[in-house]
This record gives structure tokens, sequence and C-alpha cells, in this order.
């Protein structure tokens, strides 16, 4: 299978494999596009998180566009499709955003659950299905978006996602916080910002693309946590974004 370039920490890139599909994707993300594709598979093998832009399907001959996310498989006649199946992340999100889709928690078994527009769904290790709520949902998909949700997540929790999506390497000075609950939205334009003036910073021109992929290695996304700007949720048992900030100080 042909592996589209990967996006780093603190990136993002588009991807289009094929004339009826729009790949977005997210930071730390691996596109595989099996030989044959269009003739004979129309789908991709994903890992990290996407959103697909589908156009509708139709005719006898036609074929399904399917995504596969570990042992999880997806198919999608047409719409607006998210999937999120990060490596160290032992569950796999689906949703719906537009459209309907099929899920197929365990591809080596031939149980499928079906997902209606605005629907999202878990799938853990094992294949058990869960619907999820709507805070549920937006702590998986709210990047394409534009924006990060936490909720509740412990404060040591918080540090994969400021070195994931920002690029920002994180402490917690004061151990006695690390399980303090964090319900924050965090804007992702400033990594985005970044990035996209980074890639023409230099020479003035803008950075070569990979038909599917991110910019090429070198307009990396660099960050820290003085860039990020939050919109904190109130709670009165989680630390506020401030809070978090100053419970935090950027490694050199």
């Amino acid at each position: 299978a042909e592996r589209a370039p990967g996006t780093a920490r603190g990136q993002q890139g588009a991807c289009d494999p094929a004339v009826s599909t729009n790949v977005k994707r997210a930071p730390e993300n691996s596109v595989k596009i099996p030989p044959g594709f269009n003739a004979q598979v129309h789908g991709i093998l994903v890992q990290g998180a996407v959103a697909l832009t589908i156009k509708p399907i139709t005719g006898e001959k036609a074929l399904p566009f399917r995504v596969r996310a570990k042992k999880v498989s997806i198919v999608s006649k047409g719409g607006v499709l998210l999937v999120r199946s990060y490596e160290d992340e032992p569950t796999v999100y689906v949703m719906a955003k537009g459209g309907d889709v099929t899920v197929r928690p365990n591809v080596d078994e031939k149980e499928t659950k079906p997902l209606t527009a605005g629907q999202a769904m878990s799938v853990d290790a094992k294949g058990a299905t869960k619907m999820l709520s709507a805070e549920e949902t937006a702590g998986a998909f709210s990047w394409v978006d534009g924006n990060y949700t936490l909720n509740a997540v412990p404060l040591s929790g918080v540090l994969p996602v400021l070195t994931r999506w920002y690029n920002t390497q994180a402490t917690i000075i004061d151990k006695s916080l690390e399980a303090r609950p964090v319900t924050a939205v965090l804007k992702l334009s400033s990594s985005r910002e970044r990035h996209d003036g980074g890639a023409q910073g230099a020479g003035g021109a803008p950075e070569d693309h990979h038909p599917c992929g991110n910019r090429r290695p070198g307009a990396r996304t660099t960050s820290s946590a003085s860039d990020v700007t939050a919109t904190p949720i109130p709670s009165e048992r989680s630390l506020s974004w401030p809070q978090l900030t100053q419970s935090c100080t950027d490694k050199p």
C-alpha cells in the first residue's frame, strides 16, 4: 500500500486520494492507500484522526468508500465521516457528521452497527460499542471545527494533548495537581496559523505538497503554552485554563 506523508505534531494536512473524497488530517496522522484503489477497492487505512467528505456514491457497480481503523471497518456511500484511531488510544471513535454509515466493530465478525447523520460511536479494543454523548463527541471530534475540547480530563492527561496538537512539551510543577480534572475548549488556530506562516516565511514561497499529504518535512509547527488560547467551561471541579497554564511550564 502507498503511504501518504504523515502529519507531524502540531500539523494538520489535506489529502485527496480520489476525486470523490477529501480527507482532512489531524496531527500525527498516517494514511495508507491500497493497491488498485478506485478500480478494485475504494477505501483507505487510517491511523490518527481524519474528516472525510465523500461525494454520493450511486450505481449498481459503484464501490462504497471504506475506512479501516485498527480492527474497525466503516462503510459510507456519501457524506461527512469522522474517524479517530490513534495508536496510543485503545478506543476507535466514529461519527456520521453528514450521511449514514455502517460500522463493523470487528472485521473478523459479521456484526454491523448503523450510524445516522449526527450520531457518534466508540469501539473499544474488544469490539464493544457505545453511543457517544454530545460532550464525548466534542472531546473526540471538535478539532474539525478548530477546537480541542477537554471534559474533566486529569491534568496529567492534558500534557499529551499539548504535545500532539501544539507540539509543546510541558511538565506539571505541583504533582499534587496531576489528578485534578480540566474542562476547557482550547483553540487550535494559533498552531495552524503559525504553521501556515512558517511555510512561506523562509523563502517567500509555499512549501511543496504531496497529492495526499501535508507540507513537506521542515514546515513543522512550534508553539508554546502561552500561545494557546482557550475558553474555559465553568466547573467547580475543574481547573480553568489560567490555572492550567500556571500549573505547567514549558521545557526548553
